[in-house]
């Protein structure tokens, strides 16, 4: 069974404390089963907090996968859901991050399907609310590395947050065994989520940052010693 270090409802709402922005951390889903398509929904549809006009549900994945290594679409609540653009973090050898996202004004659950572009084999996602005005993200980046050597050489990657606003990312790592954890540096970062997916040591973890504004570099890093494959996407958005 996975261990969630945190999650949801582990955190209150916060903001980044302009326009009515707020960017909150709502849960986290995972699926050892695998496959080409994948319903998050194990113990009910993933909380996406309360519902309002401005809401955008952003939800951030992470996958150990076969051959092909993306996602080919997510729907939320049943609405087709955007990929963030640069988000993607695809390094060809078995594992990819990605952020996708919708408008989704009411209901306070939702179904999260999520289709690979191959096989997962296993996965998890986090779901953020977000309340915005502008409901497309300011920016995506994306890192990742065949051979990450855990913390002598983390991944990381500047992405600029807008004044007021907020950040989200994600991040897997792959060793073969273990009992691993992540840490997120470079903001002011929290921590939403780290999990073993699986006894086989799939690592997934999920952060925020609502505090930072203007150029912010992100990292990730991990324990252990394994140069195995790692993924990390970031998106950001603005009030």
């Amino acid at each position: 069974m996975p261990v969630l270090t945190t999650g949801a409802g582990a955190f209150p709402a916060i903001g980044g404390g302009g326009g009515g922005f707020s960017l909150t951390f709502t849960d986290t889903k995972t699926n050892s089963a695998g496959g080409s398509t994948i319903t998050y929904n194990s113990g009910g549809d993933p909380s996406i907090g309360t519902a309002d006009a401005n809401r955008v549900v952003a939800v951030a994945i992470a996958a150990r996968v076969n051959t092909t290594f993306t996602v080919s679409s997510v729907t939320i609540a049943g609405v087709s859901a955007t990929q963030v653009s640069g988000a993607a973090a695809t390094p060809g050898s078995s594992v990819c991050t990605d952020i996708w996202y919708a408008a989704v004004s009411s209901g306070t659950t939702a179904t999260v399907v999520v289709t690979y572009a191959g096989t997962s084999v296993v996965s998890g996602i986090a779901v953020y609310r977000i309340i915005t005005t502008t409901a497309a993200p300011s920016a995506g980046q994306n890192d990742f590395d065949v051979a990450f050597n855990n913390a002598s050489s983390p991944l990381s990657r500047a992405i600029t947050i807008p004044s007021g606003g907020g950040m989200i990312g994600s991040f897997i790592y792959s060793p073969a065994s273990g009992s691993n954890t992540t840490t997120w540096a470079g903001g002011t970062i929290t921590k939403d989520v780290d999990v073993n997916i699986n006894s086989t040591g799939r690592f997934f973890s999920a952060a925020n940052d609502v505090t930072d504004s203007g150029a912010t570099t992100i990292e990730t890093s991990v324990t252990g010693t394994a140069a195995v494959p790692a993924a990390m996407s970031l998106a950001a958005w603005g009030t």
